[in-house]
């Protein structure tokens, strides 16, 4: 941009020179021009760091950030070298270089200023690369919040609402509430999925492995939805039978132990339980997406030991229900909170996380592109400065518009395709690595994507070629040749 602003101010140099001007006036004058604009822009910046802190702040529920200017000298310290640096960098080059140039070739229109060398090309080709990446990973995390959020997790999570209850309330709540006829199902359990369970040592002939463990009563994995593969369930009519020694496993269980015949399979438990495998189930996201599925058995407790109901209802009229269960709980225990939630709610935390990632990147991704854009336009201007002549010329000769709009462009679109490419396999990279360090299941990463992103960046950059070469290349011939 400096380079570009020095351009259109050869022939004030060449004049100034003339009348007695010397070079060190003239680097001065740049210098402290430049300092200005970094200092305007510094102010801004602070301006909007005052609204965006406390945004980024907001994305994150454990996490307060707060932007202060008197708590840390050290901030102080760092604006000043961000400015010193900033401008010397930006300014150093065009002061001594513009000042350099003889007056009488200024004059005269011999000299070429501002051309897109390979230093600018590969600034604007990093710029474009970040843009491509910023923009792969924010549709990535857009699509995967998407994804997460209707993934099947192995149970009905859409049909459920849990109800913390205390275990002596248990069944004069449940005997109240089964009167609804929306209310389809309703069970006890100690441990319930999406809070938590606990782990036990099981062993069989050959090893010993540490497994998770559910306590459950006998309609728990009906009312959940929990799908079962092979084998039976817990049969209410033999309660007490199945709670000696039955239990239900899962798909991951079954693989870990390497079990071809897992039905009546022995197991101990602690050394000290004799437990018998009756069926399994297919696997489920006990706490969501976070971790991945590990071996686990569901077996039965007493009644006595219930610390959560599961309410099943169909998804239309989960919210009815909920105020219905809110208000029987109000009436019989008035002095005892009700704490019922959806069961889509111990998702909540997961999902947080992953619109607030989604909105980072969405916003990196704009910013981006916004100061791409800018250093493209910024070299496609210069670029047609230094050719004015040249496309009257060509004009003149009976090239078309789009000819010349495809010669002078053709350097920048390869740029952008160079950079597109590799953006595009940065953005997957960071994707993955991110994703994978936070959820065991996430989006399979597709080809639409990369096609959705790269469509973007085309369109938002072809506009930005097309409209600055465009006006240059309808331009009458005559006032091309004049130029200078």
């Amino acid at each position: 941009l400096i380079s570009f602003t020095a351009v259109q101010r050869t022939k004030e140099i060449g004049i100034r020179k003339v009348v007695g001007g010397i070079r060190k006036q003239l680097m001065v004058q740049f210098l402290i021009e430049n300092f200005i604009i970094c200092i305007l822009a510094l102010l801004v910046g602070i301006g909007l760091a005052s609204f965006l802190v406390p945004a980024y702040s907001s994305l994150w529920e454990y996490m307060t950030i707060q932007l202060t200017f008197s708590e840390y000298w050290s901030f102080w310290l760092f604006i000043i070298l961000l400015l010193m640096v900033t401008g010397m960098l930006a300014g150093t080059y065009p002061a001594l270089y513009i000042s350099s140039f003889k007056p009488v070739f200024i004059l005269q229109g011999k000299t070429r200023l501002g051309s897109a060398g390979t230093f600018s090309r590969i600034l604007l080709s990093l710029q474009l690369l970040i843009s491509v990446l910023a923009i792969v990973s924010g549709i990535i995390f857009a699509k995967n919040a998407r994804y997460q959020e209707t993934v099947d997790l192995g149970y009905d999570r859409d049909h459920l609402i849990v109800v913390p209850v205390q275990t002596d309330h248990f069944q004069s709540f449940r005997e109240a509430i089964v009167q609804n006829p929306k209310i389809t199902s309703v069970a006890g359990t100690q441990e319930h999925i999406g809070f938590g369970n606990y782990t036990r040592p099981l062993k069989d002939e050959r090893q010993q492995m540490e497994v998770g463990v559910m306590d459950v009563g006998p309609h728990y994995m009906e009312t959940m939805g929990l799908r079962l593969l092979e084998g039976r369930g817990f049969d209410p009519a033999r309660v007490d039978a199945d709670r000696q020694d039955a239990i239900v496993i899962n798909q991951e269980m079954v693989e870990a132990f390497g079990w071809s015949d897992p039905i009546g399979k022995q197991v101990t438990m602690s050394d000290t339980s004799q437990l018998r495998v009756i069926g399994i189930v297919h696997d489920f996201y006990f706490s969501g997406l976070w971790n991945e599925i590990e071996p686990t058995l569901i077996r039965l407790t007493p009644e006595e030991r219930y610390f959560n109901m599961a309410v099943r209802s169909s998804p239309g009229d989960l919210p009815e229900v909920l105020d219905y269960l809110r208000s029987t709980w109000q009436d019989m225990f008035p002095n005892y909170p009700f704490e019922g939630l959806y069961q889509e709610d111990t998702l909540q935390e997961e999902k947080y996380i992953n619109r607030s990632i989604m909105k980072v990147f969405l916003f990196l991704a704009v910013v981006a592109t916004v100061l791409s854009m800018i250093g493209l336009y910024t070299l496609i201007s210069l670029s047609v400065l230094n050719r004015t002549k040249e496309i009257g010329i060509r004009k003149v000769l009976g090239a078309s518009v789009p000819r010349i709009i495809l010669l002078v462009s053709k350097v920048f679109v390869l740029i952008l395709a160079i950079a597109s490419v590799l953006g595009s396999i940065g953005g997957n990279y960071l994707s993955l690595m991110l994703l994978d360090s936070i959820w065991d299941h996430f989006l399979n990463i597709n080809a639409d994507i990369f096609i959705l992103a790269l469509l973007l960046v085309f369109v938002t950059a072809g506009l930005t070629m097309i409209g600055k070469v465009y006006f240059a290349a309808v331009q009458n011939p005559a006032e091309s040749l004049r130029y200078e």
